[in-house]
């Protein structure tokens, strides 16, 4: 199964594992040689990657940078790429989970019964993992430790 290599989505993968935009292009270097030599199996391609140089990988960043998916910079002398795409992972990550509250609620008679019965069930699911873990833990506390702990109450 070969596939074309996206150094841009690699990039960001690196930028998203470091919780950081702005990725040093030394340690992306280093990153892009372990990430070509585990995954070459899966994508031939990849093994233009394995000895890269830091010179030839900035080249490559660089046509990047003409089709503004990234941005490099200078920080403290060392080279960096500033991951653009980074902060629309960060922002749909941040969508997806604030949802839940982002939306009103119709007050038709329909759509009223629908979310109670929605909520009825939200709040069971609640309050039975409350129990569930005060039960696994009086047991897990208790006297009789070890041969409790063997139990779980799902």
């Amino acid at each position: 199964m070969a596939t074309s290599v996206n150094l841009s989505s690699i990039l960001r993968n690196f930028a998203t594992k470091q919780e950081s935009p702005f990725v040093y292009i030394r340690d992306f270097c280093d990153y892009i040689k372990k990430y070509a030599a585990k995954n070459l199996e899966q994508q031939p391609n990849l093994v233009q990657y394995i000895e890269i140089s830091e010179s030839s990988l900035t080249k490559e960043l660089e046509e990047l940078a003409s089709k503004h998916e990234v941005y490099l910079t200078t920080q403290g002398g060392k080279p960096v790429v500033i991951v653009i795409t980074y902060y629309s992972v960060l922002y749909a990550n941040y969508y997806t989970e604030n949802t839940a509250t982002a939306y009103e609620r119709c007050n038709c008679e329909k759509a009223v019964q629908f979310w109670k019965k929605i909520d009825l069930e939200q709040e069971e699911k609640q309050r039975q993992e409350k129990y569930r873990k005060i039960i696994n833990n009086i047991y897990k506390d208790n006297y009789m430790k070890k041969r409790l702990q063997k139990y779980n109450f799902e």
